[in-house]
């Protein structure tokens, strides 16, 4: 009889670590998306994001995160679209209003840019922090109403398929300074 209870405890005994090993918990979507964005693994961290965003009541954090992960692709229109969700989201703050304002910047919509710039100063009391890029928004919609006689061509005697980045002049002589060619 101790015998079978000897052989039965030990069976026991060794299926109690299968047990653990079944019972380990998945991570969730979000714990993905936030490891794949630690790893600075954007443009899969955005696809959870935008899953996890996909619900009647998206969680701020979802909605931030995949708008900064489309902005470190330099996806400057995705990310727009994203921060504009955030910042329609009734827990959002003053940062996000800035940002959200740069997006609209670099989307060079800059009526709205000013709109949402002035937003973030009255909430935060900010003027002097946003005078600038009001004022830069208000120079670019100048420059767009009246725009220059200039013409740029591209000098193909010049340019490159690889990047030109520096030019010296010494006596009478122009150096370029550039990627070699492929």
């Amino acid at each position: 009889m101790k015998q079978k209870q000897l052989f039965l405890y030990l069976i026991l005994l060794g299926l109690m670590p299968l047990s653990w090993a079944v019972g380990q918990e998945q991570p969730t979507l979000r714990e993905r998306a936030d490891g794949l964005f630690r790893r600075y693994e954007y443009a899969r961290a955005a696809e959870f994001y935008a899953r996890l965003a996909d619900r009647p009541d998206p969680a701020l954090h979802d909605l931030e995160r995949a708008g900064q992960s489309f902005y470190r692709m330099r996806d400057f229109t995705s990310a727009e679209t994203w921060y504009a969700q955030v910042v329609a989201h009734p827990d959002h703050d003053e940062q996000h209003i800035l940002d959200y304002a740069d997006l609209l910047k670099s989307n060079t919509k800059y009526a709205e840019a000013k709109t949402w710039y002035r937003q973030y100063a009255e909430r935060s009391g900010a003027w002097e922090a946003v005078a600038t890029k009001i004022a830069g928004c208000d120079s670019a919609l100048q420059w767009m109403a009246s725009p220059s006689e200039y013409v740029i061509r591209n000098e193909r005697a010049v340019n490159t398929e690889g990047s030109e980045f520096s030019i010296s002049v010494v006596g009478d002589i122009a150096y370029y300074v550039g990627e070699p060619p492929v």
